[in-house]
């Protein structure tokens, strides 16, 4: 299961995963989420002086804890998305989500 994780710029490496876009202090993005951390990219940040961003973790847990994490996790998207069940674009962002941060193969 995947989560975001906030680090200091300084201990992010190379091939590391955004979990969210990084953003310059008047909101204009510079890299969107999702992007793999280059030494090239974190040099770019470090000279927008960027002092940390959200970093893609894929948790280490027993298997007890990430079932419960999974079932917490699942509880929330169909309490986020009750409102829209029957829309099909809405139904398809939810199997992304849920594919996404259970770390399943998005298609």
């Amino acid at each position: 299961m995947k989560t975001i994780c906030e680090q200091p710029l300084d201990q992010v490496r190379p091939g590391e995963t955004l979990g969210r876009d990084a953003l310059d202090a008047t909101g204009n993005r510079l890299l969107a989420a999702g992007t793999e951390l280059s030494t090239k990219t974190l040099a770019l940040l470090q000279r927008r002086g960027i002092k940390g961003v959200a970093i893609v973790r894929e948790n280490k847990l027993s298997g007890e804890q990430t079932e419960t994490l999974q079932q917490t996790f699942e509880q929330q998207l169909e309490l986020r998305f009750r409102k829209v069940q029957d829309d099909p674009s809405m139904q398809r962002l939810q199997t992304l989500l849920r594919d996404y941060r259970l770390g399943e193969s998005v298609t």
